[in-house]
């Protein structure tokens, strides 16, 4: 069993300019992810939660991070 939550943050700071020469602005933001990973052996099940704050900053202006976006799977490896 594996249950993990990790942190990642940002400073406040100017990330370029845009087409008229205006700064670009970038907010600070901190995000939350977790991960639930259950493994037997070969065999694995995980569910990976995104931006468990639901906070509309982002790192890349005009790229949307959802809020409390999922992913989820099954692993295995075979051997010969």
């Amino acid at each position: 069993l594996k249950l993990r939550l990790s942190v990642e943050s940002w400073g406040r700071g100017t990330v370029g300019r845009d087409a008229f020469g205006v700064p670009v602005v970038l907010r600070g933001a901190t995000l939350f992810r977790s991960l639930i990973q259950v493994q037997l052996d070969r065999f694995s099940i995980y569910w990976d939660r995104l931006n468990l704050t639901a906070t509309d900053r982002t790192y890349v202006p005009g790229f949307e991070i959802p809020a409390y976006g999922s992913s989820f799977g099954v692993r295995w490896e075979f051997v010969n």
